[in-house]
């Protein structure tokens, strides 16, 4: 009995938790995904701590299909 009392109580508290959020604000303007992904910032391209005898699992051979 205690355990239907306790999930009903969590399905009406389920059911209400949209109720009782906001919702979040609007975006200022919208942009299409082209230029969201131009807005991004980008960095320059770094190796200089990449050393290939870090990565153990990789083979160097052909694939077999």
């Amino acid at each position: 009995m205690i355990k239907t009392i306790a999930r009903a109580l969590t399905a009406v508290a389920l059911a209400l938790l949209p109720l009782a959020t906001t919702s979040p604000a609007q975006a200022a303007g919208t942009l299409s995904l082209h230029d969201g992904i131009e807005a991004l910032p980008q960095a320059a391209e770094s190796r200089d701590d990449y050393a290939r005898t870090k990565f153990k699992h990789w083979i160097d051979q052909p694939v077999q299909s």
